[in-house]
C-alpha cells in the first residue's frame, strides 16, 4: 500500500459578519414535559380546558462561530432533515 504525501495546512477564513458560519448539533437529554400554555401564549383559550403537554427529548444547538451566540431549541427525537430545516428557518 502506497501512502500519499500529506498536503499543506490551510488557514480558516476570517469571519467578518455574524451568522456567516454556523455549527449545528443535537444533544440528547432526559425527556422534559412542558405545558403548551407556557410555550404558546393564549393556548388555553384556543384549545379549551385540560392538560395539553409536549415532551422534548433533544436539544438542537445552533452556534454562530463568529460571535459564539447560541440558540438552544427543544426538539423531539423523530425529526427528519426537512423538519430540521423548518426549525432552522423559523
Amino acid at each position: 500500500m502506497v501512502r500519499q504525501k500529506n498536503g499543506y495546512l490551510t488557514p480558516l477564513n476570517v469571519l467578518t459578519q455574524p451568522w456567516e458560519s454556523i455549527a449545528m448539533d443535537f444533544l440528547s437529554m432526559k425527556p422534559v414535559t412542558i405545558p403548551c400554555s407556557e410555550l404558546i401564549p393564549g393556548y388555553d383559550k384556543l384549545k379549551g380546558e385540560g392538560s395539553h403537554n409536549i415532551s422534548f427529548d433533544k436539544l438542537l444547538v445552533i452556534s454562530c462561530r463568529h460571535t459564539d451566540f447560541t440558540f438552544l431549541i427543544p426538539c423531539i427525537k423523530e425529526l427528519n432533515a426537512k423538519d430540521v430545516i423548518d426549525i432552522f428557518e423559523t
